[in-house]
């Protein structure tokens, strides 16, 4: 989509003029836009200092004054403005002009914005991306566009956070975030030659690193076993559990920042699935790692408080140990378990036995001639996973209902 607005005579905009001017550093001329659309969505664009709407003027402005990001109104050059938290003072000199039919237009002026972690003003192309998401819900023509590297939309939420946008417009981001095929975080591999990086899919793979050093991942529910790198370096596999880490820890600190709760659950759930390989694991020796304390701060209430729940009611202090010669028939009872031993949900496999591998843990070993071995953690008694997920739901439910 074009910087330049685009008509269509479905949209309740069709017959309005832009009346707002965004400055964008990279760009030489504004990006128009709507007050009265942008001003729902933008806690910044409501703080605009606005100019009712004057008759065709014999001059090209109507005031002289300047309004930056984080700053305010200035009549002429007496008065000034703060600066904002991810901004630097000053900014051009416009702060409302009209257009030769008499329509007032406010000018925002975004050339001194500086997001988090970058060195130069946000670009236009990050602010047109916002528009399209805030013009999306009242035009069904233009809708955002977003790839599937997650680092990619990065300057999107750190933007929409920057300005203040409203929760309908952070709920509507999250929604189309998680919506995109292919939605996956980039890690670095260091000093492997073969493979630079390393694209996590945040949902449907399980990852883990075969003897000596075999990079896989398998489907799940199953559908194939992918070699990434049949030899990843000695410095690669004792790096990667902390740069996996790294990355889910930065993202998981900007969804609890942002309230993003749906982009929280994914990367949690996408933690949970790499433990699966427990010795294997791309992020076993480093998953404490990503619940650091700014994490744990400002994840939404909701998720600790379900986390509390399913601890109290599923873990249990009834741990037992199997073991068992041979063979031994293992029935797979979810789409993980199936999908190590490369099955379809509900199909069992043969191991060769079951044993006892830690007693003071209670930990057994499943062991199989075709595929990895992995342990089993065992308890007796408890509810069932339905009836967990039940006790779980109501009293979230009354939670939520009395607050």
């Amino acid at each position: 989509m074009s910087g330049r607005w685009r008509r269509r005579e479905d949209s309740p905009l069709h017959e309005l003029d832009p009346d707002l001017h965004i400055l964008v550093d990279d760009r030489p001329g504004p990006l128009p836009a709507h007050h009265a659309v942008l001003m729902l969505f933008s806690r910044c664009v409501r703080d605009l200092p606005r100019v009712a709407a004057l008759p065709p003027p014999a001059a090209a402005l109507a005031s002289a004054g300047s309004y930056s990001f984080g700053g305010g109104f200035a009549a002429g050059h007496g008065g000034g403005g703060g600066g904002g938290a991810l901004a630097s003072a000053g900014s051009a000199p416009l702060a409302a002009a009209t257009s030769s039919g008499g329509v007032s237009v406010t000018v925002w002026d975004l050339r001194n914005l500086v997001l988090e972690g970058d060195s130069r003003p946000v670009s236009g192309d990050v602010v047109q991306r916002w528009l399209d998401l805030v013009y999306s819900h009242v035009d069904h023509g233009r809708q955002l566009a977003l790839q599937p590297d997650m680092e990619q939309a990065r300057p999107l939420l750190l933007f929409a956070d920057a300005i203040g946008s409203s929760s309908l417009a952070l709920e509507t981001l999250c929604r189309r975030l998680l919506e995109t095929p292919g939605l996956h975080l980039r890690v670095p591999l260091e000093q492997n030659t073969h493979v630079p990086w390393l694209e996590l899919a945040l949902a449907g793979r399980m990852y883990y690193v075969l003897q000596p050093r075999s990079l896989e991942y398998v489907d799940v529910p199953y559908t194939a076993c992918v070699i990434i790198d049949p030899g990843i370096s000695d410095a690669c596999r004792g790096a990667l559990p902390a740069s996996v880490a790294a990355a889910l820890e930065g993202w998981l600190y900007l969804a609890g920042r942002l309230r993003l709760a749906p982009l929280a659950r994914l990367l949690i759930d996408f933690v949970k699935l790499q433990l699966v390989p427990a010795g294997l694991s791309i992020l076993g020796p480093a998953v404490a790692q990503v619940y650091s304390p700014r994490v744990l701060q400002c994840l939404p209430p909701e998720l600790l408080v379900e986390g509390f729940l399913r601890d109290a009611v599923g873990d249990l202090p009834s741990r037992v140990q199997l073991q068992a010669q041979g063979p031994v028939t293992l029935g797979c009872a979810s789409a993980v378990a199936a999908a190590w031993y490369e099955r379809a949900p509900g199909r069992g496999v043969e191991l060769a036995a079951v044993e006892v591998t830690d007693a003071v843990e209670g930990r057994s070993m499943l062991h199989s001639e075709e595929f990895a071995d992995l342990p089993v953690n065992a308890s007796m008694g408890g509810l069932s996973a339905e009836q967990r997920e039940a006790a779980v739901t109501r009293a979230m439910e009354r939670l939520l209902a009395e607050t």
